[in-house]
């Protein structure tokens, strides 16, 4: 499954964000002082039943390729199946970076993030029903929500999770 999570994920134009390690931030952080693409920068750890995310993923903004401004969605496996052949299940965060500023509550550089995050949610689902995966249903798993990321950036969300399987054909 995770084979396929990737490939589906490069197919559809996202690029595997790269660790966090301090050079790879200084990197990045380089890149936004001088509003310059880093296709595969880093994002920050952000986690799911006590751990940070398996696979974590990166599309530029069409209208700006600077890191600056980016999509990016973060992917944990969980330890649940769906019947009948236990096929694995994965849930994903998404959000778009519009911009760097000095978060609020952490007082460190961070992107700034759009808060209609369910935005994210339609233009993954688009891009991965584009190279062949199948949309199954929705599932609501929250009432809708007003919130605040770690960061202080307000979101906004209808609570709902969208149910894909990853069973990919391959383009031409």
């Amino acid at each position: 499954m995770r084979k396929s999570i990737l490939n589906a994920f490069t197919r559809a134009g996202w690029a595997r964000a790269d660790s966090p390690t301090p050079l790879r931030v200084v990197k990045e952080g380089l890149a936004a002082l001088r509003n310059l693409p880093d296709p595969t920068g880093p994002a920050t750890p952000a986690f799911f039943s006590d751990r940070p995310q398996d696979l974590t993923f990166e599309k530029p903004d069409t209208g700006s390729p600077s890191i600056q401004r980016r999509h990016h969605t973060r992917l944990w496996q969980t330890s649940y199946c769906l019947a009948p052949s236990c096929r694995p299940v994965w849930v994903a965060t998404a959000s778009f970076d519009m911009g760097i500023e000095i978060s609020p509550s952490l007082h460190l550089p961070t992107h700034h993030i759009d808060p209609a995050i369910d935005h994210e949610r339609a233009l993954i689902v688009t891009d991965l029903t584009r190279v062949g995966a199948k949309q199954e249903g929705s599932v609501h798993v929250a009432q809708p929500l007003r919130g605040m990321n770690a960061a202080g950036d307000p979101f906004w969300t209808d609570g709902r999770a969208i149910v894909l399987s990853m069973a990919c054909r391959q383009i031409r």
